[in-house]
């Protein structure tokens, strides 16, 4: 059974749907990972975005108000359910019925693993409002994103074309504040091959460290990033795969080789008379 009410705590209040599950219901999977989590024996379980609106944490009190209803229902968040789609609240039928509100009428109907048949038939039923099917929704999805794929490609684009930038400058800074070393080591008899491999080996020291200590920060930057485009009814949830870390290391490798052999280049330029002049 769904019903519309106002969830309230001490500091906050919204507008959301209760759905009134039966005691021993199973189709419903509200852990991480579409993984079965029980439904608490007393109390309600909110959804995580809707329970950050509420700024509401397990064992809290809550009040739900039914529309044109003099006195609330007062109870406690008895958990917090791992929901991205939809938030709302959810609640035993024991539960419901012990606060003497409403008598339980179903106003939904769930199924595992319909047929076609099946299907066909509540299609045909006047009692039948709207009929969602997940696999449906997952597909329309994919659909969605599909369509926002060119979109991503150019953010990609733009974030390489960054990386080259600062890699870039960062290499140039370097290589000015390090000229006149450059002009002694030649003044000293190494070839060019020496100081440029001594480039070399020093930015690939450098881009190692850089890309394990940005391992971290990336990935917290990537859920930042998604909360920050989470609205009240939707959640995106952070998941990097470890191949996403591995194409960015690659990446982020090749682009400081490419720097650095734009930048060993310049060693064959490296005027030793001009370099070792006095600054005054």
């Amino acid at each position: 059974m769904e019903v519309s009410l106002s969830a309230r705590t001490d500091s906050s209040g919204r507008t959301t749907v209760l759905s009134v599950f039966e005691d021993g219901q199973r189709l419903m999977h509200f852990g991480e990972n579409e993984t079965w989590v029980e439904l608490p024996q007393k109390g309600v379980m909110l959804s995580q975005k809707l329970a950050q609106t509420l700024d509401a944490q397990v064992g809290d009190r809550i009040e739900l108000w039914l529309p044109g209803d003099d006195e609330p229902i007062v109870t406690e968040v008895g958990g917090i359910a791992w929901v991205t789609v939809g938030q709302s609240a959810m609640m035993r039928r024991s539960e419901w019925e012990s606060h003497n509100k409403t008598s339980f009428v179903p106003t939904g109907l769930l199924i595992r693993h319909p047929t076609e048949e099946g299907m066909r038939r509540l299609n045909e039923l006047d009692e039948l409002d709207e009929l969602h099917d997940p696999d449906l929704q997952y597909v329309d999805m994919l659909r969605i994103l599909d369509s926002m794929t060119q979109v991503f490609w150019l953010m990609s684009v733009a974030a390489l074309g960054l990386a080259f930038v600062v890699l870039y400058n960062m290499g140039m800074l370097n290589y000015m504040e390090r000229y006149r070393e450059y002009a002694t080591l030649k003044v000293m008899g190494y070839h060019q091959k020496e100081i440029r491999r001594l480039i070399t080996s020093e930015n690939d020291l450098l881009a190692v460290i850089g890309i394990l200590i940005s391992l971290w920060p990336g990935r917290w930057l990537t859920a930042e990033i998604l909360r920050l485009c989470e609205n009240d009814t939707m959640v995106f949830a952070s998941t990097v795969r470890p191949q996403s870390f591995v194409i960015a290391c690659v990446v982020t490798y090749l682009f400081s080789r490419f720097v650095t052999f734009l930048l060993t280049r310049k060693v064959r330029k490296v005027d030793m008379v001009e370099a070792l002049k006095s600054v005054e």
